[in-house]
């Protein structure tokens, strides 16, 4: 669950950090996927993030940030929290960012 507690200004309903998934990038100097700590962090991600492996795939990088061939996504809440905890829709984090730059980004983004 996220919170919003501690603010100094009103966030409405979003919360102060959200979970960041990034994208893996195969290269031939990459590890295979039993013995990449690419693959394993990819893994404990998302597994729509990390399809099943065909064994023949190296694992290089894990790129986090918003490169057009390697977008991240974040996990964005959906509404307000119930019960305390948020209802999560994963999001391209540029869009993310996009819709509201002074919240993500912090007052002085523009610069």
């Amino acid at each position: 669950s996220c919170s919003t507690a501690g603010s100094e200004r009103d966030l409405g309903a979003k919360p102060l950090a959200i979970p960041l998934r990034g994208m893996v990038q195969h290269y031939a100097w990459g590890k295979a996927e039993d013995e990449s700590l690419v693959a394993a962090i990819a893994r404990g991600q998302d597994d729509q993030r990390m399809p099943p492996g065909d064994g023949a795939r190296k694992f290089a990088e894990l790129w986090m940030g918003t490169h057009q061939n390697g977008h991240s996504s974040v996990l964005t809440p959906m509404g307000a929290p119930v019960a305390g905890t948020w209802r999560l829709e994963a999001k391209l984090l540029k869009d993310t960012i996009s819709s509201d730059p002074e919240h993500w980004l912090g007052n002085d983004w523009s610069r």
